[in-house]
């Protein structure tokens, strides 16, 4: 076997026959099913590859490519041993020309999902015609020196708190302290500085917090199934945070299970919050300590009263050098209404460098004010934000939760927003602070569920009504609503134009 661009330099071990060890997995989740009769389906977008399979395959966006090399549907729910084998020996035999393949962020995500593939079905492929388990080895062991020597400290975030896991499940596969000493020091440098105090990822997108606590859960699994191996503190450390990070996500999930959509979340990526906690249980895992009700270090509040439950976002940007996922939606919040959604975040559904990347992660599509075509945060081309707005909170408590924000200091103008919460009855005041008589938007994005008719200032729906005072104007447009990547539907939102300041007074039930 000869690796060719980028790998030379691993040619000369293209005869090393590295040895592997047994290892214990349990339970562990599985992936929703992407691959079937040689279709596979990322994002909400299917390719039929008939004879070989393109690696490269570019038609549908570079994040579609990445699932396809990230192997994730070696862990399906369902799969078929020859399908598995035969895709397998494709990548291994074309891994050479593969430039994506070799990518350090797809080769993590691929690492672990070949090791949890052989862990379960070993007896199978040890048996099988078509499965050469010393080439599987040594492809697998090329791909870990290789990412050993290219880590991502260029990008950091997730993308180096992944590289962190793969080297430690190749460090278990291969009992290769080189491996193992490299992970160890990734991890708790990476753990301590994205996971804040109260329990988040500092990315400050749910989804992503979901995906790097489910990366936590895989390695209490692995440690406590092969104890024997590595015998270090580092576990101890990853469980503090694991437990924490479970406390974060079960305050600022709804009552239903779902996530609120903020910062390039959404469906259908992640393992949900339900799964996650199910993993966590057989993994007897407990959160710390008493429940959150101030996620004050992540900038997120999270209110329930009889009749709702609403997570806001006040808090500016935690990452400082790594906000690729932020969106400026200062203010913003979701609203659930008997454990259905009623307010929105407009979601995420693409990650390419378009129209309507930029419009989803811009403030107008979020619940909170504009003036003009002014982002707090200004947010450009795919991953990047430049002037950051800071926010300053003037009073919080569990019924009232004031604060404003910097981010229209370049004209000379302060956002100021309250949020007054009682058990069957929400306001929401805004004020623009400034010299002059400033002329704001106040944004309200329905779930396209919701049926509702507008009666002068008032909008009345079936369960709930919002009255809106010192308004000039209401105006009600259709939105595209993305809960997932690839997939939008029709859904309506209000548009309140005022002067100064306004008030939204939300009664339910």
């Amino acid at each position: 076997m000869s690796l060719l661009n980028p790998a030379k330099k691993f040619r000369y071990i293209s005869l090393l026959q590295p040895d592997s060890i047994l290892l214990n997995f349990q339970n562990h989740i599985l992936y929703p099913q992407t691959f079937e009769s040689n279709t596979f389906t990322f994002l909400n977008k299917s390719v039929r590859f008939d004879k070989e399979i393109d690696w490269a395959y570019s038609e549908h966006g570079l994040l579609w490519t990445y699932n396809l090399n990230y192997f994730d549907f070696l862990n399906q729910e369902v799969v078929d041993i020859d399908d598995c084998v035969s895709i397998i020996n494709d990548f291994i035999r074309t891994l050479d020309t593969n430039k994506i393949g070799w990518q350090p962020y797809p080769i993590s995500l691929r690492i672990v999902n070949w090791i949890k593939f052989i862990i379960r079905n070993r007896t199978k492929l040890e048996i099988h015609k078509d499965f050469n388990l010393t080439l599987f080895n040594r492809t697998l062991y090329i791909q870990l020196l290789f990412l050993k020597r290219n880590i991502e400290y260029h990008l950091m975030g997730n993308h180096l708190f992944e590289n962190g896991v793969a080297l430690l499940f190749g460090a278990y596969y291969f009992n290769d302290m080189g491996f193992f000493s490299k992970a160890k020091r990734i991890l708790v440098s990476e753990i301590n500085e994205q996971i804040l105090n109260d329990g988040a990822h500092f990315e400050q997108s749910p989804m992503y917090h979901q995906i790097l606590l489910s990366r936590l859960l895989d390695i209490t699994n692995l440690y406590n199934n092969n104890v024997n191996i590595f015998q270090d503190n580092l576990f101890d450390q990853l469980n503090a945070k694991t437990s924490k990070m479970l406390k974060w996500l079960k305050n600022i999930s709804f009552s239903n299970g779902q996530i609120p959509l903020f910062n390039d979340s959404a469906n259908g990526v992640a393992p949900g919050t339900k799964e996650l906690f199910q993993y966590a249980d057989e993994l007897n895992i407990k959160t710390a300590g008493s429940p959150i009700f101030s996620l004050n270090e992540s900038g997120f509040r999270k209110r329930k009263t009889n009749h709702y439950e609403i997570v806001l976002d006040i808090g500016s940007v935690c990452s400082g050098y790594q906000p690729a996922h932020t969106h400026s939606d200062i203010f913003n919040f979701e609203l659930y209404l008997d454990q259905k959604p009623l307010i929105v975040d407009t979601g995420t559904s693409t990650y390419e460098n378009n129209n309507q990347r930029k419009l989803q992660r811009s403030t107008i599509a979020h619940n909170t004010v504009t003036i003009g075509n002014i982002d707090p945060h200004q947010v450009w081309s795919s991953f990047r934000v430049a002037n950051r707005a800071e926010v300053i909170v003037l009073e919080d408590s569990e019924e009232l939760i004031s604060a404003y924000h910097t981010g229209y200091r370049r004209i000379n103008v302060e956002h100021q927003r309250t949020f007054m919460i009682s058990d069957d009855a929400l306001k929401i005041i805004d004020k623009l602070i400034s010299k002059q008589c400033i002329e704001g938007v106040f944004h309200l994005h329905f779930h396209p569920s919701v049926q509702f008719k507008v009666n002068d200032n008032t909008i009345i729906g079936r369960d709930f009504r919002i009255d809106f005072e010192n308004v000039d104007s209401l105006v009600i447009e259709e939105y595209e609503f993305a809960p997932e990547f690839n997939r939008t539907f029709s859904a309506r939102k209000a548009k309140a134009l005022f002067h100064v300041d306004i008030s939204a007074n939300f009664r339910f039930g």
